[in-house]
């Protein structure tokens, strides 16, 4: 999901998230990673099709790609303008089915928030608390969709000067609860674990790597096969690592892959990774790449006969400015979809920007969601998280400077901004979620999941109360 986010780092007049990288020691060939062995269609090229069209290849991936069975067409929807989630009592009686609850309360700061639903109906939300520079806890939280009951997390905590859960991520696992990485800062250097969890009690971690800093950016994805592939950016070298867990966890981990080019980490935000699950049963990623001061998104993706594709370009080729921040994608049946932040080369504010593609050979059409963002440099950073559902509309949560502007206000809401049909046509409607989640201490951190019939989960750490909260609709099919 993010998909992710970081601690707060200001580069030029904007803050947004920060990672670097490292070089693995191990330089694996592609066998070490093998084939998904999923039967489906294969890319062929860096320009092969996503998908032969047979709803039986391309609709069974689950509510992560976002690719399920037709449901006909989608549900009606309207924008709660006037009534954010987070008020108790709305105006339009209409939106009360749109809510926001509290996870926990107390919380210091983290440095990413991960949420997925499973097949069994239950949310799953995953963060840190770091409550000193060198100690903090893993936090695990467990629900069935449509509670308005949370129960109070399972705290998953190191010895002392350790802190875990610095780094997160979360996907659904076949047959009902979730896999989990987490970076964790330890006394003898930093780890990337995994374990598989099911929803409730102490998960048992298994150590996938230790060569990951406390600035990489973690994703990871299940295959058709059941095999779970991690993909991580680490500090300290540069190299983006692809590692692959066998089904039921029976043999050890692959040596790393190095998927990354060298590439200079000075560029806030770079290292900023998010990965998919394809059509055809493939995985693929994008990356904030950065070179210098600059930087652009890129996108790369693998199938079992060729291994990975060639690097793309997603935006920003002539590295005039700074593109990639908070990067998320989403596939569906056609098309590609990234969203990140763009701040042209001598500008003050930015560009919140989506990129959409057929295949490696196009051109990618950009489209300005959001143009002026101010960049004033008090201000934390913003992030997006993008989801798609089974009709192929685009949900997005976006944490942005807020309208309001006299003294004592808010400084920043958070948005759920989704697609929706009307005569055919794709239109935005947007809502907010909460207006009054930025703080000038302390960062705030969104994720999103979205089933396939639409219904959207929203994880956000709000830095101006110090909570852990959780927004969703009732008024939206799961499945």
């Amino acid at each position: 999901m993010l998909r992710t986010s970081f601690a707060i780092v200001a580069l030029a007049l904007i803050v947004f998230s920060s990672a670097s990288c490292i070089r693995g020691k191990d330089r694996p060939q592609m066998q070490d990673l093998g084939g998904l062995h999923d039967q489906g269609p294969r890319d062929v090229g860096d320009g092969g099709a996503l998908c032969d069209g047979e709803a039986g290849r391309c609709g069974d991936l689950g509510a992560r790609d976002g690719l399920g069975p037709d449901q006909g067409p989608p549900p009606s929807d309207f924008p709660c303008a006037g009534d954010p989630w987070v008020k108790t009592k709305k105006a339009d009686l209409r939106c009360a089915s749109r809510y926001v609850l509290t996870v926990e309360s107390g919380l210091w700061e983290n440095g990413q928030v991960a949420i997925a639903v499973d097949s069994k109906g239950k949310v799953g939300i995953a963060y840190g608390n770091e409550n000193t520079p060198s100690e903090g806890q893993l936090h695990l939280v467990s629900f069935p969709v449509g509670s308005r009951q949370v129960p109070n997390p399972t705290v998953v905590a190191g010895t002392q000067h350790e802190r875990l859960g610095v780094r997160v991520a979360m996907v659904p696992r076949s047959g009902g609860g979730f896999h989990l990485v987490h970076v964790d800062a330890l006394i003898q250097g930093s780890e990337l674990n995994y374990a598989g969890w099911t929803g409730s009690g102490q998960p048992v971690s298994e150590l996938v790597s230790t060569e990951v800093g406390l600035g990489g950016s973690v994703d990871l994805v299940e295959a058709h096969d059941g095999r779970v592939f991690v993909v991580y950016y680490a500090d300290h070298a540069r190299g983006v690592y692809a590692r692959v867990r066998p089904q039921g966890g029976s043999a050890p981990w692959s040596k790393p892959e190095d998927l990354g080019d060298d590439f200079i980490s000075t560029v806030s935000g770079v290292g900023h990774l998010a990965v998919v699950r394809q059509p055809g049963g493939g995985l693929a990623y994008a990356l904030h790449l950065g070179s210098g001061l600059r930087s652009a998104p890129c996108f790369r993706r693998y199938d079992a006969l060729n291994g990975w594709s060639s690097k793309m370009t997603i935006d920003n080729k002539t590295y005039a400015g700074i593109a990639g921040q908070s990067i998320d994608l989403a596939i569906t049946q056609t098309k590609h979809h990234a969203t990140y932040f763009f701040v042209p080369e001598g500008s003050t504010t930015a560009d919140l920007r989506l990129a959409t593609w057929a295949s490696s050979n196009d051109k990618p059409e950009i489209t300005v969601l959001r143009q002026t963002i101010p960049t004033d440099a008090i201000l934390p950073e913003y992030e997006a998280a993008l989801a798609v559902d089974s009709w192929g509309l685009l949900h997005l949560a976006v944490i942005l400077p807020s309208p309001k502007t006299s003294p004592g206000t808010s400084v920043g809401v958070l948005e759920y901004r989704r697609q929706v049909l009307i005569a055919g046509q794709k239109k935005w409607f947007t809502d907010i979620v909460d207006d009054d989640v930025l703080s000038t201490s302390f960062s705030s951190h969104v994720a999103l999941w979205v089933e396939p019939g639409g219904r959207p989960h929203i994880a956000y750490f709000n830095g101006r109360t110090g909570k852990m909260m959780y927004a969703t609709r009732d008024d939206r099919s799961g499945s």
